[in-house]
C-alpha cells in the first residue's frame, strides 16, 4: 500500500512539473506544423494574417520560448510576406517603414534568443542577415558572420546559407 502511495505521489509530482510544456506543446503545434511548411518552401501571403496574432501577442519570451525557434522563424517568414509586399529584396534595406519596423521587431527577437544561445551559429547568421537588411553598419554584420563561422563551421545548411547570402 505504501508502494502504490509513493508511485501515485511519483506520478502527481511528474505531471505537475510536465503540464507547463505539455500544453505549450499543444497550443504550438500548429504553428510548429507551419514552420515545417515554411522550410519546405511554403509562401503564402494569406499567412501574414494567420500569424497575426500570435506575433502581436505579448508572449514571455523565456529562453523555452526562444530555443524552440518557432516564433523566430515565423517572424523571418512575416518578413519576407512583408518585403514580397512592398517588392523590395528580403535582404537589403527598404524605404518601406512597415518592413522596417517588422525588421527591428525581428532583430530585437533574435538578440534576445542569442542570449539563450550564444554559441547557435545558425542564429548568429540569422543576425547578420537582419542586421544587413537594416543597413546596419558593414562591420557588425561582418562580426555576426564571424560568430556563425566560429560556433558552426561544418554544419552544412550554415555553411550553405552563408554562402548564398554573403
Amino acid at each position: 500500500m505504501l508502494l502504490k502511495g509513493a508511485f501515485g505521489a511519483f506520478l502527481l509530482a511528474a505531471l505537475v512539473l510536465t503540464w507547463p510544456h505539455l500544453v505549450n506543446h499543444f497550443a504550438w503545434q500548429g504553428y510548429r506544423d507551419m514552420v515545417a511548411e515554411v522550410r519546405d518552401g511554403r509562401f503564402e501571403p494569406a499567412d501574414k494574417d494567420i500569424i497575426a496574432p500570435l506575433l502581436a501577442y505579448d508572449l514571455a519570451l523565456d529562453c523555452t520560448v526562444l530555443r524552440d525557434e518557432t516564433l523566430l522563424i515565423l517572424q523571418f517568414y512575416v518578413t519576407a510576406l512583408q518585403a514580397h509586399q512592398a517588392e523590395v529584396n528580403p535582404f537589403f534595406p527598404s524605404d518601406s517603414p512597415e518592413l522596417t519596423r517588422q525588421r527591428e521587431t525581428l532583430y530585437a527577437l533574435a538578440s534576445q534568443a542569442i542570449t539563450c544561445a550564444p554559441m547557435d551559429g545558425e542564429l548568429w547568421l540569422n543576425l547578420a542577415v537582419i542586421a544587413r537588411s537594416l543597413g546596419m553598419d558593414a562591420v557588425q554584420v561582418e562580426q555576426f558572420l564571424e560568430l556563425s563561422h566560429r560556433y558552426a563551421p561544418h554544419e552544412g545548411p550554415v555553411i550553405a546559407r552563408r554562402d548564398e547570402l554573403f
